[in-house]
């Protein structure tokens, strides 16, 4: 999949690009004492990274540019959603029917740009997204604020019930 612009406009790429993880995510997992390595069925993927790793879809265009996605990524998806996403990932508290919507919208915007051909890890060049990743999905999410319809992801917010002694 060649990209020519940004993912989502066509419009022209400036800057760092979107980061998949964001720092606020990823800063909540550093540890800095240790390196960050991918691992399949126990084999490491590529070289470990020190501290956290840094994922980037650089074909996104922003600092005001034509229709700076990056801007409309972190206000539609990433500052909107923190309060969720925070609670969600630390755990301490559960998550109501609102939060757990927000979460799993962006879960899987995250996903979607992990997912993506042109996301890179830093210190990696080698390409880990869907070699067969349909072009439109992106271009349509920010025109419609859609998901594609054939794509989801399931949370759920649990409640504990007491239960009944026999």
């Amino acid at each position: 999949m060649a990209v020519d612009g940004c993912v989502f406009c066509s419009g022209p790429v400036s800057g760092q690009g979107e980061h998949v993880l964001p720092n606020w995510v990823l800063y909540r997992f550093d540890n800095s004492s240790r390196s960050f390595t991918s691992k399949m069925n126990g084999t490491p993927l590529g070289r470990p990274i020190p501290h956290h790793p840094r994922v980037r879809l650089k074909e996104v265009c922003g600092h005001g540019g034509t229709g700076d996605c990056n801007r409309w990524l972190n206000m539609t998806f990433e500052d909107p959603m923190r309060p969720a996403v925070k609670k969600a990932l630390t755990g301490i508290a559960r998550l109501d029917e609102t939060n757990n919507a927000k979460f799993a919208q962006w879960l899987l915007k995250t996903m979607l740009l992990l997912a993506h051909p042109q996301t890179r890890w830093d210190g990696s060049e080698e390409a880990r997204g869907w070699s067969d990743y349909p072009e439109t999905w992106l271009p349509n999410l920010k025109a419609t604020g859609m998901f594609p319809d054939d794509l989801s992801c399931g949370s759920r917010s649990m409640t504990k019930t007491p239960r009944m002694a026999t």
